[in-house]
C-alpha cells in the first residue's frame, strides 16, 4: 500500500492578491450578464402603451377615425415604432399604429394586445 505524503505550501500574497482578481473578473462577467437579461426582460414584460391608430369604420358614427387608444404589449416597444392593432367587432382586420406613450392613457382595465409591424395574423370572417 501506498503513503500518501503532503508537502507543505505557503500562499504568498501575491498568489493570492492574483487568484482574487480572477475570482473578481469571473464574477463580474456574470453579473453583467445577468444584468443585460434582466434589463432586456423588463423591457418585454406585458404593459400598457399608447397608440394612435386610424379606425375608419367610426366615421359612420360621427367620430374621428384617428384616435389614441391603450392596448397591452408583451414585446419590447419603443416611442414612433408600428404595431399592428387587433380587430375590433366592427372592423376585422389588424391595422396599423404608431405608439405615442410607454405608460397608457391611465386606462388600467382588460385589453387587447397589439403585434409587432410585419408579423404574419389571421383574418377572422
Amino acid at each position: 500500500m501506498s503513503t500518501s505524503t503532503h508537502h507543505q505550501t505557503s500562499l504568498t500574497e501575491e498568489v493570492a492578491t492574483e487568484k482574487q482578481q480572477a475570482f473578481d473578473a469571473i464574477v463580474a462577467g456574470m453579473v453583467a450578464r445577468s444584468e443585460a437579461v434582466a434589463a432586456r426582460s423588463s423591457k418585454a414584460e406585458k404593459r400598457y402603451i399608447t397608440v394612435l391608430v386610424t379606425m375608419p369604420h367610426v366615421k359612420k358614427y360621427g367620430q374621428k377615425p384617428t384616435m389614441s387608444l391603450t392596448y397591452g404589449c408583451s414585446f419590447a416597444v419603443e416611442v414612433g415604432d408600428a404595431v399592428l392593432c387587433p380587430p375590433t367587432r366592427l372592423h376585422t382586420r389588424w391595422t396599423r399604429g404608431v405608439v405615442t406613450d410607454l405608460e397608457g392613457s391611465g386606462y388600467r382595465g382588460p385589453v387587447k394586445y397589439v403585434a409587432p409591424f410585419g408579423a404574419k395574423k389571421q383574418q377572422k370572417g
